[in-house]
This record gives structure tokens, C-alpha cells and sequence, in this order.
């Protein structure tokens, strides 16, 4: 079998059926060989998938990158080597190469090409020749960040959105924030505008970018700038808390509601008792994404009466404690407080009998427990509102008093 090597595309004679079976088989199993494939050039191009194979690169001792193509077919059987031809669109060749696997490694300028390859059988003879294909180098280019506002994102300052001013920052861009954990968050691009042309040759372009900052935590980390063909650039982006401690403190309007022992019940029977208020306050110092931990005290005051039948009862419980506080992040203005602590009740009771006049006051200090859950609103920087439910026990000598008391509180916020 022989064949004009010069002749792009020309088919070699068949002497028998057997070959061909086999050339119809090569030719088949060609159509889905050798897609244009969009390489890479030196110093860059642009773009293929991550993940693909088609080219690579590497630093040289400079730091600049080395692209080399990769160039792959289908495997064909009883196929000794190949022969690759490449030359620039419209010209000659000018790489002339066998290889005896199905792929070439190529180090080519950004242009335009054409490529053909050639079978040779286990005799050495050219068995097959495809026809010429296309192939594209595109550059790829190295992006330039000249600024990032803002710099860095304080949590506390409900901060969505960050803005890129650069250069050679292409449409397919990969914009990520990264740490040293390995933890990667990728920016949903919002907006991209053209800049006005300055002094260098590279488009100037600010792009806006989501960031989600309900899944951020506090950290170090960098903004990662990756254009498709592979270039980067890196830039620190600090998250955290612009303060490392918030301080609350509210007052409430907290009337009381008396429950647990029916001594209590008995006594205090109008079911609400309104007059009475909450001074609470509050220093969160562990602050994690939506979390924060801290320390507060709290104060309420009631005025409670009653009494039986045969007595009437002014009662004035106070209780002041300390407590842990916990607040959850729902929003930029909206969160879940809650408090749990322990405490001590002042008590006074004074009695007036109906047919006896009145009777001995009583004083008594007694250990107490507070808690509560509110939900808290923002309505200004420093101005917070609080709607809730807090509970308080009070553990006399023997008995158990118990109160609800839903509330309504505005405070301050720093």
C-alpha cells in the first residue's frame, strides 16, 4: 500500500476487503477525533474549563507562565506512530513531528492555526491522513486589581456588596474569598462597567460583587482574582467586627403574670399585674458570625396586691442577678436575645386586717432565677427594640413563686 504524502487528505489504495474494513473502521472512529480545541499561548490565553485537559502552565524561574497545549485524539489500533503537521493559517509548515501516542505537547504564540495528522500502519506505511483542522491560540492576560473598597468587611456593618477596580479583568472572571483553612466562597458578579481610558493600553474595569455574609465568617482572608486562562492575582480582605465588644442596655415595661404555687396563685389572683419594669444590660465579647456570647445583669421591679378573705396584701418584689446572654444574627437589623442567670429577690409584704388593723410588715432576701427570650429590632444605628418573654422564680423558705412577664422594651445599642 503506498500514498502521495504530499497530498493533504488523499486515501491510500486498499488491496483487499480486509483493508478496507480496517480504513473504514479508522475513519469512523476519526469523525469524533480532534475537536478545534482553544489552547493556550505564552504568555496566556484565554479559556477553557478548569478542569479540562487541554493546556497547562508553569512558572519559570521569572515568575512569568509557560503555556503548553495539549493536543489529543482517539487511540487507534496497529498504528506504529503518527505523524503531526501544524502550520499558521494560511502558511506553511513549519512543525513536522512523529509521535508514537495519541497526544503532543506544543508550546505556540496566540494565533491562528491548522493541524493534520497522519496514520502509519505497523509496516511504516501511511495508512490514513485526516484533512487539516482548526486551531485557535488565544491570549490569556493577567488581571491587575489596583483597588478593592472596602478593604475590609466588618460584619457589624451589614456590608453586601464590595467593589474591583482593575485592569484586563475578562467576562468569565473567577472572583473567590479564601483562608488558610481551605474554606473557598465564590462572588456572584452584580455589575461590570468600562473605565476611561487612561494611560495604559489595558481595559480599566470596576466590577460589584455579592458578598454573602450570612455564611462569612471572621477571618483572614484573601480575595483570589482568576481570569479563565489561568492567571491570577491574590489581595488580603480582613473580615471581622469593627468593635470587639457591643454593649446593650434596655429598660422594659414587664407586667407580671404569678404562677407555680398555689399559695402564691391564692394570694396574687387579678391574674396580671402591670406595674412593673426590667432594666437589663448586656457585654457580648465572643462575637462569631452570627453568634454572640457575653455577660449582663439584670433588675426587675413589681407591684403586686392581694390577698384572702380575712387580709389584704401589698407586696413589692425586686430582683437583680447577673446573667449569661447569648444573640443570634437573624438579619442586619433583626436578632434573637436570650438571657439565663441567677439572682436575689427583695420582698416586702404588708398586711392590713380587716378586724385587726395592720399587721407586721415582712422583709425577706431569697435566691432568685431569671431568663428570657426576646426578639430584638433595629430601628436606628444605635437604637434597639426588644419584644419578649422573660421568667422569674423566686425560692422562698418554702414555697415557690413563679412569674411570666411579656414586655416591650427600647434601649440603646453600641
Amino acid at each position: 500500500m503506498a500514498t502521495d504524502h504530499g497530498a493533504p487528505g488523499r486515501s491510500i489504495r486498499q488491496g483487499s476487503a480486509r483493508s478496507r474494513l480496517r480504513v473504514a473502521a479508522f475513519l469512523l472512529l476519526l469523525r469524533l477525533c480532534l475537536p478545534p480545541v482553544p489552547a493556550l499561548a505564552d504568555p496566556g490565553a484565554a479559556a477553557t474549563p478548569r478542569e479540562s485537559s487541554y493546556f497547562s502552565f508553569a512558572l519559570d524561574e521569572t515568575g512569568a507562565p509557560r503555556y503548553t497545549q495539549h493536543l489529543f485524539w482517539e487511540a487507534v489500533d496497529h498504528v506504529l506512530r503518527y505523524r503531526v503537521e501544524i502550520a499558521p493559517a494560511g502558511g506553511e509548515v513549519f512543525l513536522d513531528t512523529y509521535v508514537e501516542t495519541p497526544s503532543l505537547k506544543v508550546h505556540l504564540a496566540p494565533g491562528d492555526y491548522r493541524y493534520r495528522i497522519t496514520l502509519y500502519n505497523l509496516l511504516g506505511r501511511a495508512d490514513l491522513q485526516t484533512p487539516w483542522r482548526a486551531l485557535t491560540v488565544l491570549r490569556a492576560r493577567q488581571p491587575r486589581i489596583d483597588e478593592v473598597s472596602p478593604s475590609r468587611l466588618f460584619l457589624d456593618q451589614g456590608q453586601s456588596r464590595i467593589l474591583l477596580r482593575g485592569e484586563d479583568l475578562e467576562e468569565n472572571i473567577l472572583v473567590t474569598m479564601e483562608n488558610d483553612q481551605g474554606r473557598i466562597i465564590v462572588l456572584e458578579e452584580q455589575d461590570r462597567r468600562i473605565l476611561e481610558d487612561g494611560a495604559s493600553s489595558a481595559v480599566g474595569e470596576e466590577i460589584t460583587l455579592i458578598l454573602p455574609v450570612g455564611t462569612i465568617s471572621p477571618g483572614e482572608y484573601r480575595i483570589v482574582v482568576e481570569n479563565p486562562g489561568g492567571l491570577l492575582q491574590s489581595l488580603p480582605f480582613p473580615v471581622g467586627y469593627q468593635k470587639p465588644l457591643d454593649f446593650a442596655l434596655s429598660l422594659g415595661w414587664t407586667p407580671v403574670i404569678p404562677l407555680l404555687d398555689s399559695w402564691f396563685t391564692d394570694l396574687w389572683d387579678d391574674g396580671i399585674y402591670p406595674v412593673a419594669l426590667t432594666l437589663q444590660g448586656d457585654l457580648y465579647f465572643v462575637k462569631g458570625r452570627r453568634s454572640f456570647l457575653g455577660l449582663g445583669f439584670h433588675g426587675s421591679a413589681a407591684l403586686l396586691g392581694g390577698g384572702q378573705d380575712d387580709a389584704d396584701l401589698q407586696a413589692t418584689i425586686l430582683v437583680a442577678g447577673l446573667h449569661g446572654s447569648w444573640r443570634y444574627r437573624l438579619g442586619p437589623r433583626l436578632a434573637l436575645v436570650g438571657r439565663l442567670g441567677p439572682g436575689l429577690a427583695y420582698t416586702t409584704m404588708d398586711f392590713d386586717y380587716r378586724k385587726a388593723g395592720e399587721g407586721p410588715s415582712m422583709e425577706t432576701v431569697d435566691p432568685a432565677l431569671f431568663g428570657g427570650a426576646f426578639l430584638s429590632l433595629g430601628v436606628s444605628r444605635n437604637i434597639r427594640l426588644q419584644a419578649g418573654v422573660q421568667l422569674q422564680a423566686v425560692f422562698y423558705e418554702s414555697q415557690t413563686a413563679g412569674f411570666v412577664s411579656p414586655g416591650i422594651h427600647g434601649g440603646l445599642y453600641f
